[in-house]
C-alpha cells in the first residue's frame, strides 16, 4: 500500500504547494467576485437602456447570463489546471486530450454552436423581438415571414397569418426584414380614369387623409398626415397614383383598410370614378 501511495511524499508535496494553491484559489475567488460585480452593473445599465428604448428586458438578462457563463467556465478551468500543476500532475497530456475531445465535439456540434452564436448577436443587435412582424431569408433564398412568437439563442419561432408555426434555426438566417421596427408605411396605389382631373384627385385624397387621422378607432395608428406622391403608372385604361401614410410599427394593414374606405367616400363626394 505504501508503495502505491507514498503518504510522506504526498504530505510534503501538499505542504510545499499548499500556499501556492491557496493563493490561486483566493485570487480566483477575488477575480470571480470582481467580474461578477461588473457584469451585474452592466446588466442593470443595459436593463435601463432597454427599458428607455422600449426593448424586451430579456435581451439584457440573456446577454449578461451568456457572458457570465463563459467567464465562469474560463476562470475555473484555468484555476483547475494551475492547481493540478501544483499537485505535480502532468497537465500537458490532459490539455492535449481535452483539445482533441473539444475539436471532435465542436466538429460534430458546429451547426448548434453556429445557432447559439447567431442568436447571441440577434439579441446583442436587437434585430427583432417577440411580437415583431418579420420576414427572414434563409439558405437557398427561401423566405419565411410571420410574427415572432418565441425566441431563444438556438432558434426563432414565427407564426404565419394562416396559423402555420415555423421554427427557424438562427444559424441559417441570412437577411432579416423587420416590419415592426421604428415605423411602417401604408402604401396605396389608386387607379383613376384618364379623364379625371389630377388636382381634384389630390384634393379628394387629402380629405381622405384628414378623415383617416380623425378616425376614432385607427387614427392613433397614423403618425403623420398621409401624402400623395404623384402618378405612379400610366396604364392602357387608367392612371395609377400613389399615396402613403406613415404608421405605427405593424399597423399598416389596418390603416390601409380604413384609408381605402375613406378614399371611397371622398371619391364619391367629388364624383371621381376609380378604375
Amino acid at each position: 500500500m505504501d508503495s502505491f501511495l507514498d503518504i510522506p511524499k504526498l504530505t510534503q508535496l501538499l505542504l510545499a504547494s499548499g500556499l501556492k494553491i491557496l493563493l490561486i484559489v483566493v485570487v480566483t475567488l477575488a477575480v470571480f467576485k470582481l467580474v461578477r460585480g461588473l457584469l451585474s452593473r452592466l446588466e442593470r445599465k443595459l436593463a435601463v437602456e432597454d427599458s428607455q428604448a422600449g426593448r424586451n428586458l430579456l435581451r439584457s438578462t440573456t446577454l449578461v447570463s451568456v457572458l457570465r457563463s463563459l467567464f465562469s467556465a474560463t476562470v475555473w478551468l484555468i484555476s483547475g489546471v494551475m492547481v493540478l500543476g501544483e499537485l505535480g500532475v502532468e497537465v500537458g497530456p490532459l490539455l492535449a486530450a481535452a483539445g482533441i475531445v473539444g475539436v471532435a465535439v465542436g466538429f460534430g456540434a458546429q451547426s448548434l454552436v453556429r445557432d447559439f452564436v447567431s442568436g447571441f448577436f440577434v439579441l446583442l443587435e436587437d434585430q427583432y423581438r417577440v411580437g415583431d412582424s418579420v420576414e427572414i431569408s434563409i439558405v437557398d433564398g427561401v423566405l419565411v415571414k410571420g410574427t415572432v412568437e418565441r425566441f431563444s439563442l438556438r432558434s426563432t419561432a414565427l407564426r404565419e397569418s394562416d396559423g402555420s408555426l415555423h421554427h427557424v434555426s438562427n444559424g441559417v438566417v441570412q437577411v432579416v426584414s423587420n416590419r415592426s421596427a421604428g415605423w411602417s408605411q401604408a402604401i396605396l396605389d389608386i387607379g383613376i380614369a384618364y379623364n379625371q382631373d389630377i388636382s381634384e384627385v389630390t384634393e379628394a385624397l387629402k380629405e381622405a387623409g384628414e378623415l383617416l387621422v380623425a378616425d376614432e378607432e385607427l387614427g392613433g395608428y397614423v403618425s403623420e398626415t398621409p401624402v400623395m406622391l404623384g402618378v405612379e403608372d400610366l396604364g392602357e385604361s387608367r392612371v395609377t397614383v400613389r399615396v402613403v401614410a406613415r404608421t405605427l410599427p405593424g399597423k399598416q394593414k389596418e390603416v390601409e383598410r380604413a384609408f381605402r374606405q375613406h378614399i371611397k367616400e371622398a371619391f364619391e363626394k367629388h364624383g371621381i370614378a376609380a378604375s
